[in-house]
């Protein structure tokens, strides 16, 4: 404040005269540059450089030298693995693998108030999936017409998707990657069946690919090359292995052969196919997770007791899922209230069958696991 005018006045003028200096600086450079093409040249790859730099990355779309063809949902829509979520309530959602990372501290899943999770695989956004409701009804349906949410979302009715009928629950989905090879259904009353894949055109309105006595309902559904070893294994910790060659394929108004002979109070919770050198994960209603080498398994004739797989306590509770994996697969484990838990197989201690499993998950009193749903390699 205490400045004179005559100093503020010498103080403009230099700023002026410095700014004068500095444009005719960057005259002469920008002259010496026009008039050297060498010189220009460096110019224009230093700046195109620093562009590609700054925005650079993959080319985006693609050149074929053909005649363009109808534009598909698929053509526009990213293929991505996507996690597929079914309720008891029949309700359905898909979220995006990606928003699944970690591992024992989990992740919420939110449902219909009262509702619970009662199946979690990974599927293709591409993929078209395969439907099965206990009740021996088959659908099916593109993953890209289930509506994408977050997890917190309660999801989608799957009546506003397919026209189940009255009280027909969905117990079963499957990615199907081709029309070749067999669908393996097994009952919790232990009766199993094999058809060709070429019998099911289900849609979107259904087929019966069962016949089921009142007293029965489907547990699993899983797709077989007709070469395979199947595993059924009940709640109470028994499991057989045998040849699916075993069961000849039948008709969609076939009932079922005998799987297993099940003792008192027990069913079937699961059937899956058991390949070389695989490994057989086990998860308890109370958290506790087994893995036996496929080897442990002996194979013998369709409709024995089968062997103890696990002598279940009431700390661990019964057998509540199977999935047969290999050992660099990941998984994601389901609770009923909506909580999952996300494992890699080569990170849990491999038992034998006598062993107790390992308890890997905490869970409140009034949650159970509910299912469980394998990543494949890679994925």
């Amino acid at each position: 404040m205490d400045m004179r005018l005559s100093q503020l006045t010498r103080l403009e003028r230099s700023q002026i005269e410095g700014e004068l200096k500095s444009l005719r600086e960057e005259i002469k450079r920008l002259e010496e540059i026009i008039k050297s093409p060498k010189k220009l040249m460096e110019v224009i790859k230093e700046e195109l450089e620093e562009i590609k730099r700054k925005y650079g990355d993959g080319r985006r779309t693609r050149i074929f030298h053909e005649e363009p063809k109808e534009i598909t949902e698929e053509d526009i829509i990213p293929e991505e693995e996507m996690v597929v979520i079914l309720t008891r309530d029949n309700y359905i959602k898909k979220v995006p693998l990606s928003s699944f990372q970690g591992g024992k501290k989990g992740f919420s899943l939110t449902t219909k108030e009262e509702d619970s999770i009662s199946h979690l695989f990974v599927a293709s956004s591409h993929s078209t999936l395969l439907f099965v409701t206990d009740r021996g009804l088959c659908y099916s349906l593109r993953a890209l017409e289930i509506p994408q949410t977050s997890r917190q979302s309660v999801g989608t009715a799957i009546d506003n998707l397919l026209t189940l009928q009255e009280n027909d629950r969905i117990r079963c989905a499957i990615p199907l990657p081709s029309k070749e090879g067999y669908l393996f259904l097994a009952t919790v009353k232990g009766l199993v069946k094999r058809l060709d894949l070429k019998e099911i055109n289900g849609g979107k309105r259904g087929v019966q690919i069962m016949r089921l006595d009142d007293n029965d309902r489907l547990c699993s559904a899983l797709l077989t090359d007709g070469e395979q070893q199947i595993l059924l294994t009940t709640k109470k910790g028994m499991g057989i292995r045998f040849s699916e060659k075993e069961v000849r394929p039948m008709g969609r108004s076939a009932g079922g052969v005998k799987g297993i002979s099940l003792g008192k109070d027990d069913e079937v919770i699961s059937a899956d196919v058991v390949s070389p050198k695989s490994f057989i994960i086990l998860a308890s209603e109370r958290g506790f997770l087994k893995k036996i080498a496929e080897k442990e398994i002996k194979a013998q004739g369709r409709g024995g007791k089968g062997i103890i797989l696990w002598k279940t306590n009431k700390k661990s509770g019964l057998v509540a899922c199977v999935k047969v994996m290999e050992n660099s697969d990941r998984f994601l484990l389901s609770s009923a209230k909506g909580n999952v838990y996300h494992f890699k197989v080569k990170d849990l201690k491999e038992g034998k069958r006598e062993t107790q499993g390992v308890q890997m998950v905490e869970l409140p009193q009034d949650d159970n696991i509910a299912s469980i749903g394998k990543i494949v390699s890679g994925s």
